[in-house]
């Protein structure tokens, strides 16, 4: 008897659960490009993008006020051992030359171990990479970048800023350059805080006075070894002492 199944059995056949591939399923698909979340890569997209943060003061009529802002990324080649290479690692250097006497500053604002074509690859490198040399220049106002590192050192964040390190030094140097453009006497006071205490002349010190009330004592050797007290009646220079040294 034949084992072949009869068609009035109570089952069906199920269909094959592979997918069958098409032309059009070999395409690869683009994906989104990645938006720009940590703070070098929000930093370089406002550099790049022209002021996309809305920061404003892109630049100031006063040279003084300006700062030289480049960016760098650099790459450092993986280890090679026989037919196989570690990954590259990149760092995006952070460089201000300000336009008044003061030493330029360079940072590393963020460093990625991989490759430049991956999908997690940094926004930054992916921008610098085709530049030329993967460096980038810009002339921004310290204002400018103050309205972007005060906010980001100085706003509560549930995760520690990378590189927080790196972004003090910029504050730092945006800081030097706001006490030279805005000097004390020009920055309004703040309405906020209370009137400093009148400073109170102090008395003569007990000590001063008392000394003012001392009388003049002098004293002087005779050869004999005796000795002629002053008491402030008589000048010291009528005391008649053969060869005395006078002691003080």
């Amino acid at each position: 008897m034949s084992s072949r199944p009869r068609t009035f059995l109570p089952y069906k056949i199920r269909p094959p659960t592979r997918r069958i591939l098409r032309p059009r399923d070999l395409l690869a698909r683009p994906r989104d490009p990645r938006e720009p979340s940590m703070p070098a890569e929000l930093f370089t997209a406002a550099l790049l993008d022209n002021d996309l943060l809305g920061l404003e003061c892109l630049k100031n009529q006063e040279p003084i006020h300006n700062v030289v802002v480049r960016l760098v990324a650099q790459e450092i080649r993986g280890a090679v051992e026989g037919i196989f290479q570690d990954p590259s690692t990149y760092k995006l250097h952070l460089v201000l030359e300000p336009r008044m006497f003061m030493t330029p500053v360079r940072v590393v604002l963020a460093e990625f171990v991989g490759d430049e074509c991956q999908y997690s690859a940094p926004t930054w490198l992916q921008s610098l990479r085709l530049a030329r040399n993967q460096t980038v220049e810009f002339v921004r106002s310290y204002e400018w970048l103050n309205k972007f590192v005060y906010p980001l050192l100085t706003t509560p964040a549930p995760t520690p800023v990378p590189a927080e390190r790196a972004w003090r030094d910029v504050l730092a140097v945006v800081t030097r350059i706001k006490e030279v453009c805005e000097p004390r006497s020009l920055v309004p006071r703040d309405p906020t805080r209370p009137l400093p205490r009148p400073r109170l002349r102090r008395p003569v010190n007990g000590l001063v006075a008392a000394m003012g009330g001392l009388t003049l004592q002098q004293t002087v050797e005779g050869p004999a070894g005796a000795a002629v007290t002053n008491h402030g009646g008589e000048d010291a220079d009528d005391i008649q002492v053969p060869f005395a040294v006078l002691n003080v």
